[in-house]
Parts: structure tokens; sequence; C-alpha cells
């Protein structure tokens, strides 16, 4: 408890608020005190974890995947104009 974290904020255009972790109440449920008093309820999905109140941990996100065809394997080439028949 005590873990520094932003809490996603619904009102207002500011989505996301600094808080401290007050009590954990569920197996994903925490309240988290916000500046300067109110203490909210939130769900894990709405928590961000960081460093300490002014470092903010970015989520890690993958490079950009090449183009599904240069993932196929390779064989022989399929003509994609054929016509099927029945």
């Amino acid at each position: 408890m005590g873990d520094p974290v932003l809490a996603r904020d619904y009102r207002g255009n500011l989505k996301w608020r600094s808080g401290l972790v007050v009590k954990q109440t569920g197996p994903l449920m925490y309240k988290v005190q916000v500046a300067p008093n109110p203490i909210w309820l939130r769900h894990i999905d709405q928590l961000l974890p960081t460093c300490s109140e002014n470092t903010i941990v970015e989520p890690q996100f993958t490079a950009p995947h090449e183009s599904i065809e240069a993932k196929l394997p390779e064989g022989p080439e399929v003509n994609s104009e054929k016509k099927k028949t029945f």
C-alpha cells in the first residue's frame, strides 16, 4: 500500500490523476487517494503504475509489425484471380 499510481478520472478533460493506493478491497479493486482528499474506488484496469509522484511508467509497445505477406511461409504462389469452379 502507498504505491503511487495514476487513477482514471471520468470527470472533465484530464483522463488520469495522481494518487496513492490506500487499500486493496478485492482481488482487482483498490481504494486510491487522489489529491487533496478524495478516495476513489478503482479496478486494476483503471490504474497505471508510476515510479514516483512525477515519473510515469510508459506502457511498452512493440515495433510495428511487418506486413502479413512478409510473414507468410514460402511456397508455391497462389493465383488470386483464379475463378472457383463448382
